[in-house]
């Protein structure tokens, strides 16, 4: 990723393989199951091991015609495709392209995603790569990185990041935009947002900036609770919470107000966008109701 390049120690013997996305999604899920064979091999070139939190691979994607290709010398821009995890449904990949779609109604800068709805019961999440411009490698820094910092371990809370964010970009206009992924994950319950997701890329005038907005979707957390804390709050932050926090980072109070507003009317949509997905009722409910809960708690 960014603009880091890596090269194996040796040839590689295995041919390249130019895989359609339904069989790409079906190879994926035969991995997940036990079923590695030699086509673990292959998805690991296409963008590390299957076997992760959520398997993906590296593609080229060209959304004007839908021609997408899993070889790296072919047309179009570079964008990543992730499907569901072992013993997940592929509603997942629906709601995290829902939860991009109410990032954007949030204020949020995302790239460009898609939901594929594909045959027997597969499905993919795609999102166009930010770390790439065409051919040039864009430098990016994780927060996890940029502190060096274990991401597996809890030990940021939100303060940290945005203080580093200011450290970082010099700019109190990125320091809010974090501020407002904040109020976002606590809105939309989104409780995977350790330092590993939340980074800065390198502008055309080497300035840092915040990075779009990646891996955003409805998650629990680790014992229900934030792998960033809001002022030592992880498991039911209210707006007292985050006005504290937003004071402690020297944020306008007016204005994060305002923000907070913002999303929790913007939150209200989600119900009827997600309906419109293969996403079950009882899902949708069930996430609607807790965001909910977290809107109360901001009012």
């Amino acid at each position: 990723m960014g603009a880091l390049n890596f090269e194996p120690s040796s040839d590689d013997p295995h041919t390249p393989v130019d895989w359609a996305l339904q069989e790409l999604a079906q190879e994926v899920q035969n991995v997940v199951q036990g079923q590695d064979g030699e086509t673990l091999q292959q998805l690991i070139t296409l963008g590390g091991s299957p076997q992760g939190a959520r398997p993906k691979a590296l593609v080229q994607y060209e959304p004007d015609t839908g021609r997408m290709s899993t070889l790296a010398s072919a047309l179009g821009q570079a964008w990543m495709v992730k499907f569901p995890a072992a013993n997940e449904h592929p509603e997942v990949c629906a709601l995290e392209h829902v939860y991009a779609e109410m990032a954007r109604l949030c204020g949020i800068d995302m790239p460009p995603t898609r939901y594929f709805e594909l045959a027997h019961s597969l499905a993919a999440f795609a999102v166009q790569r930010f770390d790439r411009a065409g051919p040039k490698r864009i430098p990016m820094h994780t927060l996890a990185g940029a502190l060096h910092a274990d991401y597996r371990i809890p030990s940021c809370d939100y303060l940290t990041l945005l203080r580093m964010t200011r450290l970082m970009t010099r700019s109190e206009l990125e320091v809010l935009k974090a501020f407002r992924r904040c109020v976002f994950n606590v809105v939309f319950h989104n409780r995977d947002d350790h330092t590993k997701n939340f980074s800065y890329l390198l502008n055309p005038q080497g300035h840092w900036q915040l990075a779009p907005g990646y891996d955003l979707t409805y998650c629990e957390g680790p014992r229900g609770e934030h792998q960033m804390d809001i002022e030592g709050e992880g498991l039911t932050p209210t707006r007292t919470h985050l006005l504290r926090l937003a004071d402690k980072a020297g944020l306008h109070a007016p204005t994060c107000q305002g923000l907070m507003s913002d999303i929790c009317t913007q939150a209200s949509q989600f119900q009827a966008l997600a309906m419109q997905h293969p996403i079950r009722k009882d899902t949708v409910k069930r996430i609607a109701q807790v965001i909910q809960s977290h809107i109360q708690r901001l009012s």
